[in-house]
C-alpha cells in the first residue's frame, strides 16, 4: 500500500508531539529508516513541507507574505502585521516582504489561502473593466 506524504507527515507529527532531547531524535532516525526500507525517502522534502504546515495549524502560525512596488517603512509593516494577525487568528505570523514593480503603488497581501488586493495594477483594471461596461 503506498502512503501518500501527507500521511506520513501526519504519522510522524502525531509521534514526534511533545517529544524532546534523545526520544524525539530516535523518532525521527527511526522514521528516516522506515522511509529508507520502504524506498519513499524521495518523498522527504514533501514529508517535512506537510509537517511544516501541521505544526504551523497546531501552533497557530499564519504565513504571510506582502508584495509592494516599492520597499515599506517598518512602522507601515508593523501595523499590517498587527492587523493581519488580528484578521487571521493568529498567535504569530511568518512574514516575508517582497518588491515587485508590477503592483505600480499599493500592496498585495497573501496570509494562509486569502489574498487581500489593494495594488494599484489591480484598481486600474477593475476601473478599467467599469469603464467598458
Amino acid at each position: 500500500m503506498k502512503i501518500k506524504s501527507q500521511q506520513y507527515a501526519l504519522a510522524l507529527f502525531e509521534l514526534v508531539k511533545d517529544k524532546k532531547g534523545q526520544e524525539l531524535e530516535k523518532i525521527v532516525a527511526n522514521f528516516a529508516r522506515l522511509l529508507t526500507e520502504r524506498n519513499d525517502d524521495f518523498k522527504a522534502d514533501k514529508i517535512a513541507l506537510e509537517f511544516e504546515n501541521l505544526w504551523y495549524q497546531e501552533n497557530l502560525v499564519v504565513r504571510a507574505e506582502i508584495k509592494s512596488a516599492r520597499a515599506l517603512k517598518p512602522a507601515t509593516v508593523k501595523a499590517l502585521a498587527e492587523k493581519l494577525r488580528k484578521i487571521s487568528g493568529a498567535k504569530e505570523l511568518d512574514l516575508s516582504e517582497k518588491v515587485e514593480l508590477d503592483i505600480i503603488g499599493g500592496a498585495v497581501i497573501k496570509y494562509g489561502d486569502k489574498i487581500l488586493d489593494a495594488g494599484l495594477k489591480n484598481r486600474l483594471q477593475k476601473f478599467k473593466e467599469a469603464l467598458a461596461v
